[in-house]
């Protein structure tokens, strides 16, 4: 526990130090069928008090037809699983996520290649949208 912690504090400090702008994502799997009820849902999109980025993530995900994403599913703040985003994101200021695939998805070489892929694209639209000027963001929207 501690040396990953100590880890992710000093690799954001160093960030942060230098200027540059940071985000946090973390990613996890989990099983379809949990005590024998099943979770019908490819991503889970978790969040705690701070849901600026899950938000962005949700709304690119709703653009894709072949996945189901859901917001806190299938675990929650509730469940104690957002320790690391307020630990690290939250502390900070930075926006923060953490994504939960279906471990069956990925559980073969070419799922782990299409989720991959699928997650760069969404993750790299939503840095896009959350690093882009204030400006650009506000003309945008008008």
């Amino acid at each position: 526990y501690r040396p990953f912690h100590d880890a992710v504090s000093e690799f954001l400090d160093r960030r942060a130090a230098r200027g540059a702008a940071s985000l946090l994502v973390t990613m996890h799997s989990f099983t379809p069928i949990y005590k024998g009820k099943r979770r019908h849902l490819d991503l889970g999109v978790l969040h705690d008090r701070d849901s600026r980025l899950a938000d962005i993530v949700l709304s690119l995900c709703g653009r894709l037809k072949d996945i189901v994403a859901k917001r806190n599913e299938p675990y929650g703040p509730e469940d104690g699983v957002c320790h690391t985003l307020n630990l690290h994101g939250g502390m900070r200021n930075l926006q923060n996520v953490m994504l939960e695939i279906r471990n069956d998805l990925i559980s073969h070489e070419a799922g782990q290649s299409q989720w991959a892929s699928r997650l760069q694209d969404i993750l790299e639209q939503a840095i896009a949208l959350v690093f882009r000027p204030a400006a650009v963001r506000v003309n945008s929207s008008t």
